[in-house]
């Protein structure tokens, strides 16, 4: 019913002519602009335009929905940034001692809580649902934004198309914004509208570990004794259980 593209604005990974390496997107230059690798002649700004918004009609059509990865948490190297030269010192979020916040690991936090920083956001998420016809968001990182960002985006865009989707990785990351202005899944109730990532049930059905071995299997990989996290996941989350976490790192009991 749906298709999540990965990032489509325009990033730095890959040469837009030569096309010879492959990167998945989350390099991000520009909140507009698309990425040329993508286009069938990438020297004409026009073709990409065309082309995508082509595309996207066609799965219309085909009654397939599109999800854009959107990445607002970070910008490639951002004293290049258009943004930086614009205005210094005003888009990217700051350590107390000075210093740019860096729990992206992207070099660099957008300051979405600041007023222009959200502006620019909002207005890139209108831009490609007016546009483009945009069904729906996924944010990357989004527990590095602010829960105002996220929940104005969501009243703004939700205006333009009633049924719009909005969900993303809600991980409780950083020190720079306070707790309660996080838009992690730690705040969900804050934001009512908006869907999270819940590593707690990949957790449980995959297992926990890196992609060469896991660390310890999951329900679907054959650990038979975690058969009360199967049920909670399946169940999703509307029994009362409190579980193991599913980590040889760690003891504690935990709810997902």
């Amino acid at each position: 019913t749906h298709l999540q593209l990965n990032p489509v604005t325009d990033f730095y990974g890959v040469d837009d002519v030569k096309c010879k390496e492959y990167n998945w997107g989350y390099d991000v230059i520009s909140f507009f602009a698309l990425e040329g690798s993508y286009s069938s002649n990438p020297n004409n700004p026009i073709s990409r335009l065309f082309e995508f918004k082509t595309m996207v009609e066609q799965l219309h059509k085909n009654n397939i929905r599109v999800v854009m990865d959107v990445v607002y948490n970070h910008i490639y190297k951002y004293e290049d940034s258009s943004l930086e030269k614009t205005v210094p010192n005003y888009f990217f979020r700051k350590k107390k001692n000075g210093e740019y916040s860096n729990a992206s690991g992207c070099g660099n936090d957008f300051a979405s809580e600041k007023y222009m920083a959200r502006r620019m956001i909002i207005d890139s998420l209108r831009y490609f649902t007016e546009i483009f016809n945009i069904d729906g968001y996924r944010f990357d990182l989004m527990g590095l934004l602010d829960i105002k960002t996220i929940n104005k985006a969501y009243e703004e865009i939700k205006s333009i198309k009633n049924d719009i989707v909005m969900y993303g990785e809600g991980w409780d990351m950083g020190v720079e914004l306070k707790k309660n202005e996080k838009a992690s899944y730690k705040n969900a109730n804050a934001m009512p509208n908006i869907g999270f990532f819940n590593d707690a049930y990949r957790n449980i059905m995959r297992g926990v570990g890196s992609k060469a071995t896991l660390e310890e299997n999951g329900f679907l990989l054959g650990n038979n004794s975690y058969n009360d996290g199967f049920e909670f996941a399946f169940r999703a989350s509307t029994i009362d259980k409190v579980l193991k976490d599913l980590s040889l790192t760690s003891d504690t009991p935990s709810s997902p």
